[in-house]
């Protein structure tokens, strides 16, 4: 048992983590690092559904994390957008999973929980676990990426009615009472202040993949001879412009035919695409002049970036529903990798670029896409790129994640003592 004095062991809840891919894992291995860099006694237990083999080979491998334990029993990706009573029911099913694996790993009654993804449904599952649990000290640390407010600006009426009911309200205290909460979006920050109440702070977008690079590094190269490559990197789902990155390779025939730029794009075997954009893929299958397809396995942050290295100009133009107030880690990859970006033009974006020649900001029109990719084919290194490289490495380094692991544990372990 853990004394009075002993470091409160951490479980790191992820109920979405179940194969290698995604963000997830990420997000689980370094947290776990970090947490054990600050303070190696600790002990580090991990909450995931049941996981694929590999999955469960890589978390065994990993030895800043002491134990993995399938705690979740659904393989299903709990979001806020279902029905408010849906999200209850499943939050009191998971709560009970969540109580039972921590009153059986747990070394003492003080333990800090940490979710890489905050919102109602984690939210909840904590109060119940509280309810349920009096004895049990409890601090949790949550990322809160979810935006409560829509494009037409109106606030979630399901965060509404579970942060200011009066029959809610009791359990709102609950979850967040003894909670942690950052976001990595200051204009999410602010909404979450005003609207919900929340004290929270910011935390830097967890980018591992660019970790090794010099901190003081140059913006987008100049090249000579051979064409220049606009990459789609990821997958092609709903809301990531994929066939809008299409359709203007098609525009820019005479470009492709002349050798001067080239559309590559890179997927994972298994990618899911709607319906209307298969016509797209099935374009870049037929071998055009400067169009190309490629399926890859990218388990890693490496292998992700190793893609990304390719590109010399990236693709990062969402629709706006994905992006508009929060933050894109492929953005943040690329703008520390000091690649030329085609970007969206949502807030959180414009304000946190500075003016420089390596991004173009776009709506989601052909006409403003292509001209973007021209632009930036004629667009020449300047200070600012080289600036914007170095100050976003800062930003987003792995000294600064480790800062916010200390000092969330550090918070967490003077509340609990």
């Amino acid at each position: 048992m853990t004394d009075r004095n002993g470091t409160p062991d951490v479980f790191i809840v992820e109920p979405r983590l179940w194969t290698l891919r995604g963000h997830e894992l990420d997000h689980v291995i370094e947290f776990a690092r970090a947490a054990k860099a600050q303070a190696p006694g600790r002990r580090v237990v991990v909450l995931t559904p049941p996981p694929d083999e590999a999955l469960a080979g890589r978390l065994r491998q990993t030895k800043t994390i002491d134990l993995t334990v399938p705690c979740f029993k659904h393989r299903r990706y709990v979001e806020d957008d279902g029905g408010p009573f849906d999200i209850l029911k499943k939050s009191v099913e998971d709560a009970a999973s969540l109580r039972a694996a921590v009153h059986r790993h747990r070394s003492g009654r003080r333990v800090t929980l940490f979710f890489t993804t905050f919102g109602l449904h984690a939210m909840l599952m904590v109060a119940f676990l509280r309810l349920t649990s009096p004895w049990l000290r409890v601090r949790t640390i949550g990322i809160l990426r979810k935006n409560p407010v829509t494009i037409a600006g109106q606030f979630s009426r399901k965060y509404t009615l579970f942060s200011q009911s009066v029959l809610a309200r009791p359990f709102w205290k609950l979850a967040t009472g003894r909670t942690l909460a950052f976001t990595d979006s200051h204009i999410l920050q602010r909404v979450q202040r005003e609207r919900l109440g929340l004290e929270t702070a910011l935390v830097p977008v967890l980018t591992p993949g660019v970790w090794d690079l010099p901190p003081d590094g140059d913006g987008p190269a100049s090249r000579s001879g051979g064409p220049v490559t606009v990459g789609f990197i990821g997958e092609p789902g709903a809301g990531r412009g994929f066939d809008l990155f299409v359709l203007t390779a098609l525009a820019m025939e005479q470009e492709r035919r002349s050798g001067q730029v080239e559309f590559l794009a890179v997927m994972l075997p298994g990618y899911e695409v709607t319906p209307d954009a298969v016509h797209c893929v099935d374009a870049l299958r037929q071998g055009l002049p400067g169009m190309r397809l490629e399926l890859r396995w990218m388990p890693t942050p490496a292998d992700f970036v190793a893609q990304m290295k390719r590109a010399d100009i990236l693709w990062n133009v969402y629709a706006p529903w994905v992006f508009h107030q929060g933050t894109s880690g492929r953005l943040v990859h690329g703008m520390c990798l000091g690649k030329k970006i085609v970007c969206s033009r949502w807030e959180w974006a414009v304000e946190a670029v500075r003016p420089c020649s390596m991004v173009r900001f776009v709506d989601e029109r052909l006409e403003q896409t292509v001209a973007a990719v021209r632009a930036l084919l004629a667009s020449e290194v300047d200070e600012a790129s080289r600036q914007e490289v170095r100050r976003w490495r800062q930003t987003y380094s792995r000294e600064a994640w480790d800062r916010f692991v200390t000092d969330a544990l550090e918070r967490s372990d003077d509340d609990l003592g």
